[in-house]
């Protein structure tokens, strides 16, 4: 998603909604273009051989947003994933 996305995510969401959850409420335009963002960032982690999927993206996207650093955070996916695929294989020779 791009920075300018988030941030009109993020000032959406600071508004005032007709819903019973303040600040919840987007138009369905904002509620596409956020999906067509996302949908775009997917694609693109798809590309870049991640293998990160749909969920684990949006939460990586959202500590972003929350001031995680992005070198940090990729640091800690990738030690993530090497343990998670060590101890397959480890439950695999078993």
């Amino acid at each position: 998603m791009s920075s300018r996305a988030r941030q009109s995510v993020r000032v959406e969401g600071s508004r005032s909604g007709s819903g019973s959850r303040p600040g919840l409420a987007k138009s369905r335009s904002e509620s596409e273009a956020e999906a067509e963002a996302q949908e775009a960032l997917y694609k693109i982690s798809q590309l870049m051989e991640t293998g990160l999927d749909r969920t684990s993206l949006r939460i990586c996207v959202s500590m972003i947003d929350q001031g995680v650093p992005p070198e940090t955070l990729a640091t800690a996916v990738k030690e993530l994933m090497a343990e998670a695929a060590a101890a397959a294989a480890a439950a695999t020779k078993r």
